[in-house]
């Protein structure tokens, strides 16, 4: 691998490690990890582990899957049904060529799935996560009266 790509990858990974460390600012002490973390750290472990993420968002933000899958040569699948999304995910797993990013979304019949989500407007005025909120259920959105549009994705059927 040549060098520049070396330092681009590291430095990326890098980005992930400080944007998520989980540190309790009152006592600077390390939050415990989770279940899901130690069942993916042991799972990780095995040879020939394969993932597969559904709404898999940039692949970054509030994502405990990217630090670990980024660190050692894994073989997976991150799904983002979201355009805006998807291409940042892609962006951010391109050094890693084991792991397949698609830009489609899920559903047992559908061959196009309608997916309700935040309005890009109204993201400023919301928590960072709320980026991330999506449902193929219409009032989803209404009961938050949180403003939503939609997107028509394409499905990968049974």
């Amino acid at each position: 691998m040549p060098i520049i790509q070396m330092i681009v990858r590291r430095l990326r990974h890098l980005r992930h490690l400080v944007g998520t460390a989980l540190i309790d600012r009152q006592r600077y002490s390390v939050v415990p990890r989770s279940r899901f973390e130690q069942t993916l750290d042991a799972l990780l472990q095995k040879t020939g582990f394969f993932f597969i993420q559904v709404g898999a968002h940039d692949g970054v933000r509030f994502d405990g899957l990217y630090g670990k899958v980024t660190t050692i040569d894994v073989h997976g699948i991150v799904i983002e049904p979201l355009k805006r999304y998807f291409d940042r995910l892609k962006m951010n797993y391109e050094d890693y060529p084991g792991v397949v990013p698609l830009n489609i979304a899920l559903h047992p019949t559908l061959p196009i799935v309608e997916i309700f989500h935040v309005a890009p407007e109204a993201l400023p005025g919301l928590p960072p996560w709320a980026g991330g909120i999506g449902s193929v259920v219409p009032a989803h959105h209404a009961r938050s009266l949180t403003p939503a549009t939609t997107r028509r994705a394409p499905s990968l059927m049974r």
